[in-house]
């Protein structure tokens, strides 16, 4: 079912194991400030354990996302996939211990995991985010394709540098310094 949030009544939830499906959509996400990704097409499975003390929550999320190439500026879709495990503690007030461990009263009604689930797949998005065919592959070729009519916002490709040429002749201070270091032995 596409969602708008994920949230678990938990109140009603009888002690064992649950088991929830999320598909969040554009208004899922609408509610997130900041734009990583676009257009995403995700699927969230949700394994609820509870007992008197905790519910344990692990999330496995399976799908893609729309990206723009920090290269081309092109845009495409990146898979994304990740299991998370949150632990959530009954107890007097609502505090957030860590990543992985929450702090929830005991009279909580909903557990709502949509910032969870939206961070995750944040999490999985890669941090240089390169369309498939800037990608090297895993033979040992470049992946890049030769095509000369791309624009490109970044090359990884080196061209000799004119510096290097100056660069080559020994700085007259390293040879002095090693000059004193040869007369001291």
């Amino acid at each position: 079912m596409r969602a708008e949030r994920a949230a678990v009544d938990i109140f009603k939830l009888t002690t064992g194991k649950h088991h929830f499906s999320f598909e969040p959509g554009g208004s899922f996400f609408s509610g997130f400030s900041d734009e990583l990704f676009r257009a995403p097409d995700v699927k969230v499975e949700v394994d609820l354990d509870k007992n008197d003390t905790m519910i344990t929550a692990i999330l496995a999320l399976t799908g893609d996302v729309e990206l723009t190439c920090d290269r081309s500026n092109d845009t495409f879709r990146e898979p994304v996939s990740g299991t998370h495990r949150l632990v959530f503690k009954f107890g007097e007030e609502d505090e957030d211990v860590d990543d992985e461990l929450s702090i929830i009263g005991r009279n909580t009604q909903k557990l709502d995991l949509s910032q969870a689930i939206y961070d995750f797949i944040a999490l999985a998005v890669p941090v240089k985010k390169l369309h498939p065919r800037f990608r090297t592959d895993d033979i040992g070729g470049e992946g890049e394709t030769g095509n000369e009519n791309v624009l490109l916002i970044y090359s990884t490709s080196t061209a000799p540098d004119e510096d290097e040429e100056e660069n080559k002749t020994p700085d007259p201070r390293w040879l002095a310094l090693s000059a004193l270091k040869n007369n001291k032995n």
